[in-house]
């Protein structure tokens, strides 16, 4: 009766309830690098202001999490965050479907979309893997691949070989669900022409993914503890004073925000009257912020190693962030000759007789620049700051980590917010940079003005790094100084 019963409960595979997760994040993060066409697009939306709402909605997206995450420790646990993510997920994304005719919609669904992000991220700072506990108090776990296979090892070796046939078909399944239909979905995102279908997909997606969730009762989820005390243990008195001793370097940090702005909403819009061929193959414009995302996560790694010494790889992020505004730069003016020699400059629908790939090294810098900055920060702050360096208990300190990556997402969001008010600024002084399509405008300008900006930049981080390491070292002198006076005075009295 009990094996019965047991074979009741209703329980989903760990790969399957991963994909789940992801997947709806993953299609949306894709179609949000894209939006700004969109915009400018069907909407008719200057670039300005398509550059503008995108960026605040990437601003937000990377400042939201820090707050989210404090939510999700201290109340709700990261599987009702999760349900969150995908209640905002739904409803962001089946208003932008609508917003293809009806323009208010397309306000409402951007903060909603930019929820369920942000929520996605908040609960996956605590993987859900680790805080699953199987509701069966047994000790014993059942083969995952072989569901149903006899406990006392007598079965006959027809049954054994009609379990195995039944695991294989759950594999193909769990192949299919898990892998086969999101990349699906991700291609036709890229090759689909009507925007309400683009939108479609990942609102379908997500609808599958939150039923597979709401229907595993197999597991069951906790939040961390502690989580507001970890959070204000991070700022102590004498924290408090070396990060307002820091300022300079963490408005440097924020600046590094403002290259990913451009690639957010200048770089796509560069590409989208592009050749989109090669040979007689379409690509989709899709591709050039996937090569960016891929670069990103693979170079992570490099990123991981330079933070054990942030201040070198930050610098190396700043330094990618300038080649990547120049080769922009040189690439723009070369696509605005080409423009006026064909005399597309006002005409918005024309192909220019230039490949879209011209774009792909700077696309490829912005995302070597970011793989350094999102880990060189962190580690700034773990070590260069230390938030936590003397704290023995290693549950705490990666606690504590979570909450500095956070914050470090949250720097580079306000950067991104940032980059809006600097297009804003320099629209005022130079009205011709910025026109009503990209055709008409001097973006070419503007990135060499940035370039210009990163440069002087990383001359004053170098001056700001060594400025706090001098006030580290004679921080740590004197605490050394005071650490071996004072047992000699004990000895002495």
């Amino acid at each position: 009766m009990s094996t019965s019963s047991s074979s009741l409960q209703t329980s989903v595979s760990p790969l399957l309830k991963q994909a789940a997760v992801v997947w709806p994040n993953f299609l949306t993060t894709y179609l949000m690098t894209i939006i700004a066409t969109y915009l400018t697009g069907v909407w008719e939306i200057s670039i300005t202001d398509a550059a503008a709402i995108v960026n605040i909605y990437w601003g937000v997206v990377g400042i939201l999490p820090l707050a989210l995450k404090l939510i999700v420790d201290a109340f709700i646990g990261s599987y009702w965050m999760i349900f969150i993510s995908k209640v905002a997920f739904i409803a962001g994304l089946g208003l932008l479907t609508l917003s293809t005719v009806e323009k208010i919609l397309l306000y409402i669904s951007l903060p909603l979309i930019a929820v369920g992000v942000s929520a996605y991220i908040a609960s996956t700072l605590t993987p859900i893997g680790d805080q699953s506990k199987p509701l069966s108090s047994s000790s014993e776990s059942e083969p995952l691949l072989v569901p149903g296979a006899s406990e006392s090892g007598n079965a006959s070796t027809g049954t054994a070989n009609a379990h195995w046939t039944a695991a294989l078909f759950e594999n193909v399944l769990l192949a299919v669900l898990a892998v086969f239909l999101p990349v699906s979905a991700l291609i036709a995102v890229g090759y689909v022409s009507p925007w309400w279908i683009k939108f479609l997909i990942p609102t379908a997606v997500t609808v599958v993914a939150t039923i597979i969730l709401l229907t595993d009762s197999s597991s069951s989820y906790q939040r961390e503890q502690g989580g507001l005390y970890i959070f204000n243990s991070i700022f102590t008195t004498i924290h408090i004073k070396t990060v307002l001793f820091a300022i300079p370097m963490c408005i440097t940090f924020i600046l590094l925000g403002v290259v990913s702005s451009i690639g957010n909403a200048f770089f796509i819009e560069q590409a989208v009257d592009m050749n989109h061929y090669v040979g007689s193959l379409w690509v989709p414009i899709l591709i050039l912020p996937g090569i960016q995302g891929s670069v990103r996560k693979n170079w992570g790694v490099a990123g991981e190693c330079c933070a054990k010494v942030p201040k070198f790889g930050i610098a190396m992020s700043m330094v990618f962030a300038t080649l990547c505004c120049i080769t922009a730069a040189k690439v723009e003016t070369r696509r605005l000759g080409v423009v006026e020699t064909e005399g597309f400059s006002d005409d918005a629908t024309s192909i220019i007789p230039m490949t879209m790939f011209w774009l792909l090294p700077q696309y490829i810098l912005l995302g070597l620049s970011e793989a350094f900055s999102e880990k060189c920060i962190a580690g700034f702050f773990s070590d260069e700051l230390l938030l936590g360096a003397n704290e023995g208990d290693e549950a705490a300190k990666g606690a504590k980590k979570k909450y500095i990556e956070s914050f470090a997402q949250a720097v580079n969001g306000v950067g991104i917010i940032l980059g809006v008010l600097i297009v804003y600024i320099v629209g005022e002084i130079q009205p011709t940079w910025f026109q009503s399509t990209v055709n008409k405008s001097r973006l070419d300008n503007y990135f060499w003005t940035l370039a210009a900006l990163f440069a002087v930049t990383l001359v004053l981080f170098g001056l700001f790094s060594c400025c706090l390491s001098v006030y580290e070292f004679k921080r740590r002198s004197t605490e050394d100084v005071e650490g071996n006076v004072t047992p000699a005075t004990t000895t002495t009295t």
